[in-house]
């Protein structure tokens, strides 16, 4: 037996993921989890713990109360859920997959829910000149960054996220390249003084189109931003972006390169040049962890290719994986005639009974 549990919520932790077989006591686990007050909303709070194996899943459904006077207001829940839904549609837009004109549309309504009841946000107000810019409604979102201007500019200290954002703006709305250069040395600059600040880094990839040119230079300094904490799901994608572009940049498929190809593929982005690098990793630097496993799959549900097919079976000859739930993987690797040591071994391992 070889289960992980995970959950789809933050107020939820589960100190315990992983149950093998010698976690159970007379054929029962108990699966401890804790509850974060400071993560919830007042009132009722629903989230799910899902334990899955190889074949089998299940969920347990988790209902929290929280207090009255306990936790984060009513009115800031709202504003954190409405950012949420923001930050998901912009990253769909970013993935190019969708309806751009309709997501935006989309994302105005988010950000004029937060602004309902926060008041008006410099933050949103730029995100709403970017909105219209994209639009091809110029002169909306030239008002827009106007009425904000000064007030970003008297904060330029203290909040320079805020100011390299505006400025990559006016960039957006009229191109000047002695300007644009001017940005780049800034965020240059800043990123040498703060180089884990990775919404800045985000803003050089978006204002620098030089470091497309040079992706292994790119794709190193977004291993960096990764090594130094971020976990953008943005940081993610343009690393699927850029092994889509380059898949010999998988290399021996470390944490970074993992995460942003698994998050990839649950977005449908990753190309067959790039599944097939990740297959040629696995095979040749013996990975084999529950996630390769789960990304294997993904990708071969997509791509069905004999390559991704053998690295599958690598992966569970090597977790020593016997259940007769993973008997279909080592099915299909004999049949393909996949030549790889001890594949019969384990397939006649997980053949079921009734088959002998």
């Amino acid at each position: 037996i070889s289960l992980e549990a995970v959950t789809d919520c933050s107020f939820i932790e589960l100190p315990k993921r992983n149950i093998e077989e010698q976690d159970f006591v007379d054929g029962k686990f108990l699966l401890p989890f804790s509850v974060h007050p400071a993560k919830m909303h007042q009132g009722r709070n629903f989230g799910t713990i899902v334990i899955g194996g190889v074949d089998c899943r299940f969920s347990i459904s988790v209902t929290a109360d929280l207090n009255p006077g306990g936790g984060i207001s009513v009115e800031d829940a709202c504003v954190k859920e409405a950012w949420e839904k923001y930050l998901r549609l912009r990253l769909d837009v970013e993935s190019g997959q969708y309806e751009n004109s309709l997501l935006r549309s989309r994302m105005w309504k988010e950000l004029d829910e937060i602004e309902l009841i926060e008041g008006e946000n410099n933050l949103a107000q730029l995100f709403k000149a970017e909105i219209s810019i994209d639009d091809g409604e110029l002169e909306k979102g030239s008002r827009i960054l106007a009425l904000c201007r000064d007030n970003i500019l008297a904060e330029r200290q203290e909040n320079i996220e805020l100011y390299c954002y505006y400025q990559y703006l006016k960039l957006k709305l009229e191109p000047d390249q002695p300007q644009k250069e001017s940005l780049i040395r800034l965020l240059r600059k800043y990123l040498e003084e703060y180089p884990a600040c990775y919404r800045l880094f985000f803003l050089q990839v978006k204002t620098d189109e030089r470091l497309w040119e040079n992706l292994p230079y790119l794709a190193g300094q977004m291993r960096r931003q990764y090594e130094a904490g971020c976990r953008s799901p943005f940081l993610y994608l343009w690393g699927c972006q850029v092994f889509n572009r380059m898949p010999e940049l998988i290399g021996n498929l470390g944490d970074f390169e993992l995460q942003a190809v698994y998050n990839g593929s649950a977005r449908g982005v990753v190309e067959e040049k790039t599944a097939l690098a990740v297959a040629d990793a696995v095979l040749s630097s013996k990975k084999s962890s529950r996630l390769h496993f789960r990304l294997l799959t993904r990708l071969y549900s997509s791509y069905p290719n004999k390559k991704i097919l053998e690295a599958i079976c690598a992966v569970l000859i090597r977790r020593e994986c016997r259940q007769r739930e993973v008997f279909t993987w080592y099915e299909k690797g004999v049949r393909e005639g996949i030549s790889l040591t001890r594949l019969y071994e384990y397939y006649l391992y997980a053949l079921p009974q009734k088959e002998y």
